[in-house]
């Protein structure tokens, strides 16, 4: 089954056609509340209570994720591999040390993301969508061990690389802060504009050494 997604430019700079053929279907984005999620909503809620500072912060856990591709830290953003020219859900690819990649729908009960191939000098790519009833601005906290890149809507909103990334990397390890409870390892933020009725998302993630992860969080 072919969806309706429509071949666009990622970031305005390279074409991605955008075609999933799978008869699973694409994980929505539920709507903003700040009591706990129900089982079989499409995104998780922390909250530090009804006037807590993250009581609105929605962390975007359900995607489909493929990798790990061979790819040595730094060089990532040079080329593309495949889910960069076309998201197909049921393609298959080689990968690093050449084993098969497929697609594989992750619903994250954890925090943060993290992919289930750990590897170093590798990169990962993740895709959902978001459905929202109405046309709205809202705020996107981004986060990554190591580098990321993110798209919306076919458009680049994020790109975060490793360099200056220091007090990041010592807030993230130190465990005697709630970051992880709150849903707030974050290097950044920006504002975007989501359309109303589904918005695609679509990220890639570079590791070097050692751990990585990816953290996508939404907010009013």
């Amino acid at each position: 089954m072919h969806s309706s997604i429509p071949t666009g430019q990622a970031g305005g700079s390279r074409p991605i056609s955008w075609r999933a053929t799978t008869t699973t279907s694409i994980a929505p984005w539920c709507a903003f509340r700040k009591s706990p999620p129900t089982p079989g909503s499409r995104a998780r809620v922390a909250s530090s209570g009804p006037a807590g500072p993250y009581a609105d912060r929605v962390y975007v856990n359900r995607w489909y994720l493929i990798g790990p591709f061979e790819r040595k830290h730094g060089d990532a953003w040079l080329a593309p591999d495949p889910p960069e020219q076309a998201i197909i859900l049921d393609a298959a690819y080689r990968g690093k040390d050449g084993r098969l990649l497929k697609w594989e729908y992750v619903d994250s009960a954890s925090y943060p993301l993290v992919p289930a191939q750990p590897a170093e000098e590798a990169v990962y790519y993740g895709y959902t969508e978001l459905m929202v009833d109405k046309e709205q601005d809202l705020t996107i906290w981004v986060g990554a061990n190591d580098d990321a890149q993110l798209w919306l809507n076919d458009r680049l909103v994020w790109r975060g690389r490793k360099v200056a990334k220091a007090l990041f990397y010592r807030e993230v390890d130190d465990t005697g802060k709630s970051h992880g409870r709150d849903y707030n390892f974050s290097e950044g933020k920006r504002v975007v504009h989501l359309r109303q009725g589904r918005n695609k998302l679509f990220f890639k993630l570079s590791n070097g050494l050692d751990s990585l992860f990816f953290s996508l969080v939404l907010t009013k």
